[in-house]
């Protein structure tokens, strides 16, 4: 996976990564009826593996673009802002799914995900985020 991600532009591969997590948020969950079907286990499988690309990705972004004196600084902030962005959907997603329904939590998640995917996508284009990091 590291390999892929030298490979390639960081931001296509962040975009890409995001972007294939948010589709099965949005487009796979609301479709499930069984907890135990094989459609269940795919859409299952495809996040895991997308979320598993875009945490890669994302730790090679970081490892290319922060000065070494300040990249466990780095590190730890992402971390924090996303055990923040958890909390604040574990409050909310009790609400979400008494109003509108159980997979309501994974819709917005898959929405946020594919705002990630747009502006990382923009950035890309705009040449914001180089290939080699610099």
């Amino acid at each position: 996976m590291l390999y892929l991600v030298d490979l390639c532009n960081l931001g296509w591969v962040i975009g890409t990564s995001f972007f294939m997590r948010g589709c099965c948020f949005v487009l796979g969950f609301p479709l499930l009826q069984k907890p135990d079907s094989a459609l269940t286990y795919f859409i299952a499988m495809a996040m895991m593996c997308s979320s598993g690309c875009a945490n890669v990705s994302v730790e090679a972004f970081y490892y290319k673009m922060t000065p070494s004196d300040i990249a466990g600084t780095m590190r730890g902030l992402f971390n924090l802002s996303g055990q923040m962005g958890v909390l604040c959907l574990i409050l909310t997603s009790g609400y979400m799914y008494d109003k509108w329904g159980a997979s309501s939590p994974f819709f917005v998640v898959g929405c946020l995900d594919l705002l990630c995917a747009i502006l990382a996508f923009v950035l890309t284009a705009l040449g914001k985020i180089k290939s080699n990091g610099k």
